[in-house]
């Protein structure tokens, strides 16, 4: 029995400038003879970049199991648009006896020669589909030097609007008051409140339940340039950061959002988490968050990397904050005595693994609970003269650190400069030099912007009014569990006990 042939017909999007599923498929029908078996496989709306394709895929399967004698296709990009993919399934075609059959480009795989023909049109296809990738690519980054939306989803709190700017057609972000009005109090709840992700999820979600928000979602918000009005104490953290930013200082006016933009790949895949080497953009919308507030929120989202999955307990406000002064482990609450009234930590990571023997006392949570609410209330009544020392010494560090920082700017300016006589007069061998010279400086000013930003970091985190500080001390001795737990956590880094005494440190 004569075996079938195979139709395959593929197309990412209808487009005036391209041949239907139905076009392809009725051209691949005259390459058959009168009557001839076939079955046709057709993909709507899948780019070609990859095999990931549902019907291709059960095409493959049955070639595998030598259920047809040709594969037609209209066109060999219809077919797979890279290279490698291609020569892999070809290697599969022939190995199964299943002649390639492409209507366009008339190909015979029965020849060398058209063997030859389709390895090199194939090239081409790849080529094209790259070359497209490029100009996508390069658009999106022209449109986001010039501050215009470049695409993607429109952020929460803004609608899209169509304009016209410096002779060509594009889109800009105007405030949508609504949403705008929830985006602002997301960041009040984050920064003033001092609630959770979870707190403030709980709060949109009961307002309105049948659009209900993620906590991703409140993440993103929070850390989206786009509703800052950008003035120039953000200009300053996005560089201690590390971003690059693209637009002039003086478009930080205190008026407009900015876009952040870079390379996905260089992320991995994450999510956006730092602006750290991102392309920042002053956008032509306005923002509505002001500075202060963003900024707030963005030394807290820095904060929140390094601390560790704990504090989930519901029994006292130091769980998450306490650690074993031998092993380093957190202790764990438990209760005890009759009726289980007793509160105390009885155990660490360490004694649980039988490795900590350290510990001969149990820490009870009444007595800690007792010692580091006077501790904390003695140290937010000194914070603010401990903020003034401190942030004098840190400013005059850091404006140490910066002369050097612009220093080396300055000498790599030179480098740069005399490396550029060099080419234009054929010097080439002097370049090398010149490479190991910029490389070092490129070294040196890589460990100053890490101390700069570490200093910046230390800045930014003691940014706390006195009035502030009086307001949670007032607060502290009244107020409820969950309440002294986002005190306690704004102020305390850790605090470690051992049999003989507790240390409390201070993350200022």
């Amino acid at each position: 029995m004569k075996k079938a042939k195979a139709i395959y017909a593929r197309q990412s999007k209808d487009k005036k400038d391209s041949l239907s599923i139905d076009a392809q498929v009725e051209r691949c029908m005259k390459s058959l003879e009168p009557d001839e078996p076939h079955e046709v496989f057709i993909d709507r709306g899948i780019s070609g970049k990859n095999t990931d394709r549902p019907q291709f895929k059960k095409l493959l399967e049955k070639i595998k199991n030598d259920e047809f004698s040709g594969v037609v296709v209209y066109k060999l990009d219809r077919f797979s648009r890279s290279l490698l993919d291609f020569m892999s399934i070809y290697e599969t075609l022939e190995k199964h006896d299943v002649k390639f059959i492409s209507c366009n480009e008339h190909f015979d795989t029965s020849t060398p020669m058209g063997r030859a023909m389709l390895a090199l049109t194939a090239v081409f296809a790849q080529m094209e589909r790259e070359t497209i990738v490029e100009r996508c690519k390069d658009t999106y980054y022209q449109r986001a030097e010039k501050g215009f939306y470049a695409g993607g989803r429109v952020p929460f709190g803004y609608n899209k609007i169509p304009v016209i700017k410096d002779g060509f057609k594009t889109s800009m972000l105007e405030k949508e008051p609504l949403q705008a009005d929830i985006v602002e109090r997301i960041y009040k709840y984050y920064t003033e409140d001092l609630l959770t992700f979870s707190s403030i999820l709980n709060e949109l979600n009961s307002e309105n339940p049948s659009k209900p928000f993620h906590i991703e979602q409140i993440k993103y918000i929070l850390r989206n340039g786009v509703y800052v009005k950008s003035d120039e104490s953000v200009y300053d953290y996005l560089k201690t950061v590390g971003a690059v930013i693209k637009s002039d200082f003086s478009e930080f006016n205190g008026t407009k959002g900015f876009f952040a933009y870079g390379d996905p790949k260089k992320r991995k895949g994450k999510k956006l988490n730092s602006f750290s080497r991102e392309n920042i953009t002053i956008g032509l919308h306005e923002g509505f968050i002001d500075s202060e507030t963003w900024l707030k929120s963005q030394y807290k989202l820095d904060g929140i990397k390094t601390y560790k999955r704990a504090g989930t307990s519901s029994h006292t406000w130091l769980s998450g904050l306490t650690y074993c002064g031998y092993c380093g482990h957190a202790l764990t609450f438990s209760r005890g005595g009759n009726k289980k009234s007793v509160r105390y930590y009885a155990t660490c990571g360490g004694r649980k693994d039988k490795y900590c023997l350290a510990r001969t006392k149990t820490v009870h949570a009444d007595e800690l609970e007792r010692i580091v609410e006077r501790e904390i209330l003695k140290y937010l009544d000194t914070l603010p003269q401990v903020h003034a020392k401190k942030n004098k010494k840190e400013k005059s560090e850091l404006k140490a650190l910066e002369n050097k920082l612009l220093n080396l700017s300055f000498r790599e300016d030179e480098i740069r400069n005399i490396a550029m006589e060099y080419t234009k007069n054929g010097f080439h061998n002097l370049l090398r030099n010149l490479d190991n010279e910029l490389s070092d400086i490129e070294s040196q000013k890589s460990a100053l912007q890490n101390e700069i930003q570490q200093i910046e970091s230390v800045i930014n985190t003691v940014k706390i009014s006195e009035c502030e500080i009086k307001s949670y001390a007032q607060r502290f001795s009244e107020a409820d569990m969950e309440t002294k737990k986002k005190i306690a956590g704004l102020f305390i880094d850790k605090i470690v006990s051992t049999d003989d005494e507790i240390e409390i440190c201070y993350k200022v």
